[in-house]
């Protein structure tokens, strides 16, 4: 089978095929000298985990190599992860022909055999010491997950999964303000939207800048009359979250907010955002005041969008130059 994405020609073969093999090998040898480099001369160990070639068989998995004319560029490969589930390896391009598309387009054709074999996502791994790779993950739609393998070394480990059929419409989205701060669901959200700040700030340090989002909320705090917690269900199921709770005088809190990664793009932050604004006025409250960080652009464009202006750092954020801060009148 050929593909044709724009200048590029897509092949499928045989995982050991002696073409794929040798871009494979490459592959390999880059990686090495990389993590290398990245542990300070030790071995990259990688996964114990070794694809088989029989994975990437029909009628579950393909293996890709990409042609420039008659030269090879380029491979990647999908196989079954799980139920529903593809995971790509082994992407990967020659040195020569980056910058070019060659990446995306492989990416592209995996995904649309994902789609041929049914699958509903496609999760893969990469690390740190491959930044542009994270790049064209991040900016195909693929979002940070918590590791999924077992054998990883996860200290460089990056997993990412994109989710390829949409969800849902937007009419199936419920809010229900009466939620805990405690229950099972919001903890569960929380925990997720922790894991994406350490993703994106890296691990709390007491004693470096890091310091984000650091001071856990009481539960207490956003139970009526003076607090609320919203949860945003997509179809049944907890995809949002955020709450408010008082801080000084008419002035309320916002605080945890986070949309699940596969359901952005609904407007469920903006309805959990103006449903915790209208909660606020009906509370008493004349102003929201909140705080997010200068590595969440998404988050910052909601609150601009939506009235909020910049203001000092504030309370516990005082010292936390990653932090910005935003306020508006209710």
């Amino acid at each position: 089978m050929k593909t044709r994405s724009s200048h590029v020609i897509l092949e499928a073969v045989s995982y050991d095929d002696p073409v794929a093999a040798t871009m494979r090998e490459r592959l390999t040898a880059e990686l090495e000298e990389r993590y290398r480099e990245a542990r300070g001369g030790r071995a990259h160990a990688g996964s114990r985990s070794r694809p088989t070639p029989e994975q990437f068989d029909p009628p579950d998995g393909v293996f890709l190599v990409a042609f420039a004319g008659t030269r090879a560029v380029g491979c990647g490969g999908l196989r079954r992860w799980g139920p529903g589930i593809g995971e790509i390896k082994r992407m990967y391009v020659d040195p020569t022909a980056r910058g070019s598309g060659i990446g995306r387009a492989i990416l592209e054709g995996l995904e649309a055999a994902a789609r041929d074999r049914g699958y509903s996502s496609i999760r893969l791994e990469t690390g740190t010491p491959q930044p542009e790779a994270v790049a064209l993950y991040e900016s195909a739609g693929y979002v940070r997950v918590p590791p999924y393998r077992w054998d990883w070394s996860h200290d460089l480990s990056v997993a990412l999964e994109k989710h390829l059929r949409p969800g849902p419409a937007p009419g199936q989205i419920v809010l229900h303000d009466d939620a805990r701060f405690d229950d099972p669901e919001a903890v569960e959200l929380c925990r997720r939207l922790e894991y994406e700040d350490e993703q994106r700030y890296g691990p709390y340090d007491e004693s470096g800048p890091q310091d984000h989002h650091h001071v856990p909320p009481e539960p207490a705090e956003f139970v009526p009359p003076a607090g609320r917690f919203v949860v945003a269900r997509l179809d049944g199921r907890s995809v949002g979250c955020g709450g408010i709770r008082p801080y000084e005088g008419p002035i309320a809190e916002i605080k945890r907010m986070y949309v699940d990664p596969p359901a952005r793009r609904r407007g469920i932050g903006r309805m959990i955002l103006s449903r915790l604004e209208e909660a606020a006025g009906k509370l008493g409250y004349r102003a929201a005041r909140l705080e997010t960080g200068l590595m969440q652009p998404e988050a910052i464009a909601l609150y601009y969008s939506a009235g909020y202006e910049r203001v000092a750092p504030y309370g516990e954020h005082l010292d936390d130059p990653m932090s910005a801060c935003y306020e508006r009148a209710l």
